[in-house]
């Protein structure tokens, strides 16, 4: 093994001893931490430098002494050759591997698996030195970015263990995660989904309050306080489902109001839910904006469908795993597995369903996986329609799924495929999702879901305030239809606050003034400043939080003069929140009030100047893959282009070309987008080498179209007049004629198809000559037309044809039977060659004949050719095999060839096989053996 410096861990310099065997040749301590140090930094450092930062507390001198010594330790260690010192600096002679150069490349490969291998510890664990204050600082620094890196990696990789059904590895990733840095509300979730997989009641507990722990203490959602709540109520309800504790769907939640003004909605989704009976599948959409009570409508349904005779499978779409591709399906999968009738699947399409969830085996009893982790996707989607197909034969399935927006794209075709198949079952996929979530196919049942009106909204008044003023009715629900548009959950907060109000002994007219000033999502005290927006624009458009050096070079303003003040102040409003890294937005409707106040100018400019500044300091694939996304949701491909060169600039050993585009292009870039990204990741050299292919290309296309031109009409068969008449002027219907067009290197050319066949002339002994009907041609070739042709000499006769402006060319007519003739050209028998004019073969009695034999042949006409089996004094076997063979038309000394194979007599002599042939007009003529 060679020398490498592990910082991972257990730190220390390892590499071959004198025996051969691994260990360690230099163990934790100062020299290892001055050796990582310039490992990490290639360009080497200098002796004070090093010295300040190992020795800070010590005078020069004796920090210097201390430097001498480390480097001598080092050169024992590693070898003079590779530690280069002189009198002013320090650095390797050579690159050193370590575990950190692994780390490294695999963040910039964006390798979960690969980094989570490699940092398998703290970075430089257990070195500490109170001599060293710039060592820990650096170390400090390189530990919190390790620490991040690693939470963020296994909580990418423990969703997607947990999506194909790796549950003990998904927890034990998740503890990894929280173990790295527990401040970061996806890693919990992650931690409770996997712990309530496990189905172990007592440890989902463990898990909850573990959370409320550490949410209580403030060590989590600092940029959303109160999300770690919603968290552990949302966990605590799918314990209290998993434990077959479900609620009644149809009572309403906590401060909801009464479902009304959804009837006729209702009523229409319940008769669609209802296939006709030559229909198998169908998949329904509830569609809606966020607030419009679309998950409200989806429990009701459920209701009223526990009493029907339907199966019902309900999946909740989650936002945390829209982009863990198949993280969906799973759990789609494992929802039908649990219904009673799924038993009845294919067990090899049940194998297909294992590899995607391996806890189904508990399902199905004796099945094994049939493959990888993730299937081929159309294996998966003929397994799923057999598993809807199972679940549906007896008893309708209804797939009721909440929240589709947030359905990896995976689990979406999947999922659409299979309810387009023709399965045995009968199965509806019923799902909601929002306006702008995907473009709905146009096979899908639609369902719009509208904002309530001026009756619904009264309604909801006289069953929530029983006791209110009938008079005062109208004018609160026009008051109220005004300011929330009909938006149930608007309606929900403008209800809340006038609850008090109701009840005080207010006015109608104080009421209605109270309604008219209602702010439902938006804050009066929202800042009003130029600075103030900009930074909270910024952080809008960089998704929430950015960091302290990106605020510094974007929001110069708000860190000189009395910016910092003007930022202590917005955090003491709960506009931003200051954390270790950068300032984050406050809670949600910050963002979605910033968001509305800017202007569209004023997006476009922030989320391109976020994404300018990604290209010129961003470390991972991740970084330009949301920049170029944030391009294209400006329609900026400029800019995109911009940020694409600046990236490869930067990053030398970053992927380029067609492999960077495939890592970063947006869903839905069209080809000029791709190409041109493509370009800008490529190197200069490739855009020669691609240009010059280009021009190759222009080039061989028009030598191509040059020699392609068709220019000849070439004749390929010999027409001749079928039949002797001896009147003087007699019309003859002749076999006609095939041509072909053909290009300057003789190749059989279309570029003349759809042009007509013409009859141009004829020699003197014809008296007419007429093609009925006019011919076209098609793939290069003129044929199957009828020539008619009036003469009386028995001679050849020419006729001239012209297609399209080739030039004319000239066909001689022959006269007919007399040019038939039919003779044995050779063949093998058992193996012996025939001779032309003494064609015989000894054959032992009782033995088979076998072999080939070649006719020559000439026919004006297509003909059949039949071994006369009755008059051969062969008497047939039943193991014989004779032939017809089809002579082609106008054919001089053609050739063809006919099988034999015979039981010879067992009665020795001499014996015939006999040949003819029959010429008929049609093939069809020539199959029915009319003349025979």
């Amino acid at each position: 093994m060679p020398i490498r410096v592990c910082c991972f861990g257990k730190p220390c310099l390892r590499g071959p001893m004198e025996d051969g065997s691994d260990g360690v040749l230099l163990p934790a301590g100062k020299p290892l931490l001055i050796l990582a140090y310039l490992a990490l930094h290639p360009g080497g450092a200098s002796r004070d430098t090093l010295a300040l930062l190992g020795w800070g507390t010590r005078d020069d001198a004796h920090a210097k002494a201390s430097l001498r010594q480390a480097i001598y330790r080092l050169r024992q260690a590693v070898g003079r050759d590779r530690l280069l010192a002189d009198e002013t600096s320090v650095r390797l002679g050579a690159p050193l591997p370590s575990d950190w150069q692994v780390a490294n490349d695999a963040v910039r490969r964006c390798d979960d698996a690969a980094l989570l291998q490699a940092a398998s510890g703290s970075f430089l664990e257990g070195i500490e030195d109170r001599e060293a204050d710039g060592f820990d600082s650096w170390l400090a620094t390189e530990r919190l970015q390790w620490a991040l890196q690693v939470r963020d990696a296994a909580t990418r990789e423990g969703r997607r263990l947990l999506a194909q059904g790796s549950i003990d590895s998904a927890v034990a990733l998740a503890e990894r995660a929280l173990e790295a840095r527990d401040d970061q509300l996806v890693t919990w979730e992650l931690y409770l989904d996997a712990l309530l997989a496990t189905g172990n009641v007592a440890r989902h507990e463990h898990g909850l309050a573990k959370l409320e722990a550490a949410g209580q203490h403030g060590l989590i959602g600092k940029s959303d306080p109160v999300g770690w709540q919603r968290l552990a109520r949302r966990a605590r309800s799918a314990n209290h489902r998993e434990g077959g504790g479900d609620r009644d769907a149809s009572a309403p939640g906590i401060g909801q109001l009464p479902l009304v003004g959804r009837d006729t909605l209702m009523a229409y989704t319940v008769e669609l839910l209802n296939l006709p009976p030559g229909e198998r599948q169908r998949i329904i959409a509830i569609v809606g904006g966020p607030g419009f009570g679309k998950s409200r409508v989806l429990r009701e349904l459920r209701r009223r469908l526990a009493a029907t005779d339907h199966h019902i499978a309900f999946v909740e779409a989650r936002t945390s795993e829209a982009r863990t591709p198949w993280a969906f399906l799973n759990r789609v999968v494992q929802a039908l597995a649990e219904l009673p009738d799924a038993l009845g699947v294919d067990p090899a399409e049940a194998a297909v369903l294992l590899s995607l969830n391996p806890q189904l085996a508990k399902r199905f009893v004796g099945t094994r996986s049939s493959g990888p982790a993730i299937p081929d996707p159309q294996a998966m989607i003929r397994a799923l329609a057999e598993l809807l197909g199972a679940v549906g034969e007896h008893r309708p399935l209804v797939l009721l799924v909440d929240d589709g927006q947030w359905v990896d794209s995976e689990s979406r075709s999947v999922l659409r495929a299979a309810f387009s198949r023709n399965a045995v079952g009968r199965s509806v996929c019923l799902l909601t999702t929002r306006n702008d979530a995907m473009l709905l196919p146009s096979d899908w049942y639609t369902v719009h879901l509208a904002s309530l009106d001026i009756d619904d909204v009264t309604a909801l008044l006289t069953r929530q305030f029983p006791a209110m003023d009938p008079s005062l009715c109208p004018a609160l629900s026009r008051a109220l239809l005004l300011v929330t548009g009909g938006v149930p959950s608007y309606l929900t907060r403008a209800f809340q606050r006038l609850t008090p109000v109701l009840a005080s002994e207010r006015t109608a007219a104080e009421i209605l003034d109270l309604v008219a000033t209602l702010e439902l999502h938006r804050d009066p005290a929202f800042p009003t400043g130029a600075v103030e927006r900009h930074l909270l624009g910024y952080l809008a458009m960089a998704g929430g939080s950015v960091s302290y050096r990106e605020l510094a070079e974007c929001c110069p303003a708000l860190t000189a003069g009395h910016g910092n003040e003007m930022l202590v102040q917005m955090e003491r409003q709960g506009w931003i929140i200051s954390g270790e890294h950068g300032f984050a937005l406050g809670h949600e409707l910050v963002q979605r009030q910033v968001t509305e106040v800017l202007s569209a100018a004023d997006r476009r400019s922030l989320a391109l100047e976020h994404a300018q500044f990604l290209a010129r300091h961003g470390e991972a694939i991740h970084d330009l893959r949301n920049a170029i996304h944030l391009c294209f949701a400006e329609a900026a491909l400029p800019e995109a282009l911009s940020v694409i060169r600046t990236w490869r600039r930067r990053m030398h050993d970053a992927p380029t070309g067609r492999e960077l585009v495939a890592l970063v292009l947006p869903h839905g870039a069209d080809l000029r987008w791709r190409w041109r990204l493509q370009a800008a990741a490529s190197p200069r050299l490739l855009h020669l080498v691609a240009a010059a292919m280009c021009l190759i290309t222009l080039t061989a296309w028009a030598v191509a179209g040059w020699l392609g031109q068709p220019t000849s009409l070439r004749l390929e068969n010999i027409p001749r007049v079928p039949g002797y008449e001896s009147t003087s002027r007699v019309r003859r219907n002749i076999v006609p004629p095939l041509f072909t067009v053909r290009d300057r290197l003789g190749r059989i050319s279309s570029a003349l198809d759809g042009n007509p066949l013409e009859v141009v002339g004829w020699s003197a002994s014809v008296d007419s000559a007429l093609l009925t009907p006019a011919p076209t041609a098609r793939h290069g070739m003129v044929s199957a037309t009828s020539l008619e042709v009036f003469s009386g000499v028995d001679g050849g006769n020419d006729v001239s044809f012209r297609l399209g402006s080739l030039p004319v060319l000239p066909v001689r007519v022959f006269r007919g039977y007399g040019h038939q003739s039919l003779a044995i050209g050779g063949g093998f028998l058992n193996g012996v060659a025939l001779a032309d004019q003494h064609p015989e073969v000894s054959v032992a009695p009782g033995d088979s004949l076998i072999g080939l034999v070649t006719l020559r042949y000439t026919t004006p006409q297509q003909a059949a050719l039949w071994m006369l089996a009755e008059t051969s004094t062969m008497n047939p076997h039943t193991t014989d095999t004779n032939t017809v063979v089809t002579l082609h038309s106008g054919a001089v000394d053609g050739l063809t060839e006919v099988m034999i194979r015979r039981r010879v007599p067992s009665q020795p002599g001499v014996y015939w096989l006999l040949w003819t042939f029959a010429a008929e007009p049609s093939a069809a003529e020539i199959l029915s053996l009319t003349n025979w």
